[in-house]
């Protein structure tokens, strides 16, 4: 493959996390009083009226700090998906370069891999919380001196489809995440993968792929 960079997401994709998330939104919902909304909802907003989709979005910002705060604290109990740290090492030591691309917090993600010491610098960049991944994408490409055409968005949810397909960026879409059975009919999507194993024959060819530890 002729991509310089892997960017990849990291809640659902690297971190078997989705419980997790569920949990806190679903605390920090009755926290704030909300009682007719549940955490499954905010999967749905795209398809939402404008005005109810901006007053979701806008209480998910509001809580995006306790969200964070909450989130640190429970780290230990969230852990990379069965063969994922055997891929980022084999596709570091390929010659990719790795980046976790996220919307989650930088803070967050940087104290995970503290239990996961990597021998190779990876960079963590944040999507401005819930919006704009697209955005982030095209800044990442000119900030490394690359075009988005050098770069692989590796992600699990429609949504990181859609941002790739609004830059240009190719993505292959994994199918053990948060999107696991949602059709791409209406998606462009280079790549699609079922399993962590056809991630790393897909990167690395099947021979690699089987060297891997």
């Amino acid at each position: 493959m002729n991509y310089s960079y892997l960017l990849f997401d990291f809640d659902g994709t690297l971190a078997d996390s989705y419980g997790m998330v569920l949990a806190i939104t679903h605390t920090l919902l009755r926290r704030h009083g909300i009682t007719k909304v549940e955490p499954e909802h905010f999967r749905d907003r795209d398809d939402l009226p404008v005005a109810q989709k901006v007053r979701m979005l806008s209480f998910m910002m509001k809580i995006r700090p306790e969200f964070i705060a909450l989130y640190g604290e429970n780290l230990e109990k969230i852990h990379l998906f069965d063969g994922m740290l055997e891929l980022l090492l084999a596709c570091s030591k390929r010659g990719y370069r790795i980046a976790v691309l996220s919307s989650n917090a930088v803070e967050n993600i940087r104290s995970f891999f503290h239990r996961y010491p990597l021998p190779f610098e990876l960079e963590i960049v944040s999507s401005n919380g819930l919006f704009g991944k697209h955005k982030t994408i095209k800044e990442f490409a000119k900030e490394h001196g690359v075009t988005v055409s050098d770069l692989l968005y590796i992600g699990d949810e429609i949504r990181d489809v859609k941002a790739c397909n609004r830059c240009g960026a190719d993505i292959a879409f994994v199918r053990w995440g948060l999107d696991a059975g949602a059709s791409l009919e209406e998606c462009k999507v280079q790549y699609e993968v079922d399993t962590p194993r056809e991630l790393a024959e897909l990167l690395l060819g099947k021979e690699k792929a089987a060297e891997r530890p």
